[in-house]
Formats: C-alpha cells, sequence, structure tokens
C-alpha cells in the first residue's frame, strides 16, 4: 500500500510515469506557468514571493508540501519583528502551519524523485483531484506467467516454484486551472508555485 501511495504521488507531483490520460503534474506544470522562485538568502521572503505567484494568477495558497526535514529548516526563521514565521505543531497528529497555511511533508520516499532541487510547492488544494474509483485489491497467485509485451516470458511462478502478487488501484489525478479575473492566460497560470533551492 505504500509503495502505491508512492507511485501515485511521484506521477501527480513530478510526473514519473504518469498514465497519459492524467493532466501535466504539479511541478512541471507550476514551472511551465513559470510559477518558479529561486530560495534566496531570506528565505522568508522567498516564501512570501511563492504566495505572490499564485496571487498574480488568481488562486490563494491553501497549503505546502515539502521535502522531509524541511520543517526544522524553517523552525529558526524569524520575521522582521522577531516572531517566528513557521508554527510547528505540538500536538500528535496535527500538521504544522507555515504563514498558518498547512504545511505536509511528503514522507513516502516519492520527494524530489526527478527534481531533487524542489524545496517547497504551494498550492491552491481546491484545484487539485485524485479521484479512487477502486481500492487495492491483492491476490496472490502461484500458477500464472508474467510475459513482456511482445509475449516472451519474464517470469514463471510455477517453474521457479514462486508466487505472483497481482495488485489492483485505480485512481484519477486531475488539476483544475480555470480561467480567472487576474490572469486569463492559460500557459501563464497555474494553482501552485515551487521554491526550488539556490544554485
Amino acid at each position: 500500500i505504500e509503495a502505491i501511495g508512492k507511485k501515485v504521488d511521484a506521477a501527480g507531483i513530478w510526473g514519473t510515469d504518469k498514465p497519459a490520460s492524467w493532466p501535466t503534474a504539479i511541478v512541471p506544470g507550476a514551472t511551465a506557468a513559470g510559477n518558479v522562485v529561486t530560495a534566496g538568502a531570506d528565505l522568508t521572503v522567498s516564501v512570501a514571493e511563492l504566495g505572490q505567484k499564485l496571487a498574480e494568477d488568481g488562486f490563494a495558497a491553501s497549503g505546502f508540501i515539502t521535502a522531509p526535514g524541511f520543517n526544522w529548516r524553517l523552525v529558526g526563521l524569524r520575521a522582521s519583528d522577531g516572531h517566528p514565521i513557521y508554527s510547528p505543531s505540538v500536538t500528535a497528529g496535527q500538521p504544522s502551519a507555515l504563514y498558518g497555511l498547512r504545511l505536509d511533508e511528503v514522507r513516502n520516499g516519492s520527494w524530489g524523485v526527478t527534481d531533487p532541487a524542489t524545496d517547497l510547492i504551494g498550492l491552491d488544494w481546491s484545484k487539485f483531484v485524485v479521484g479512487i474509483r477502486q481500492d487495492i485489491t491483492f491476490k496472490m497467485l502461484d500458477q500464472a506467467v508474467i510475459t513482456d509485451d511482445t509475449g516472451k516470458v519474464i517470469f514463471n511462478a510455477p517453474q521457479q516454484d514462486s508466487k505472483i502478487m497481482r495488485v489492483v488501484f485505480r485512481v484519477g489525478f486531475q488539476v483544475a486551472n480555470p480561467l480567472t479575473r487576474v490572469n486569463p492566460d492559460g500557459a501563464s497560470r497555474y494553482p501552485a508555485a515551487v521554491l526550488t533551492a539556490a544554485p
């Protein structure tokens, strides 16, 4: 189940092994629209620029996703008046917040599979949908053969005295990029923005 979650996240966030029927993944979509901020010396300013990118497209940031451990980079950060901009959760099971918006670390191993320079993604979550058509099912087979697309046998369970586990999961992913009064150009408009590490 964890491996499937990793696969779904990698496809939706980065486009890794993305089904052809899915839209452009989040990071490539935001990059194509120009919604990329390179982290500067003051990370607080860079995060604010990320929110500004979304606002200039007519969207409102409603949360962030990031690499594991990124929240610890934020703990020591302070605004110009000395107040912390980051509020780590002190209650088990409760999400942390950045500028009052939910911050979730992607801990299943899918973060940065194709773009390790990405540190943070700000999103208007109302514009992203993951729909589960069929829950995960498993079936163990000891009389099955796995072949490639040419018919060549790759794995023969009875011959190799093994079992094959067939896993079925049907899921869809969609991004809404509606026309906004702020930015009517679909090519430069996207409901997510990406913060990349300084080169």
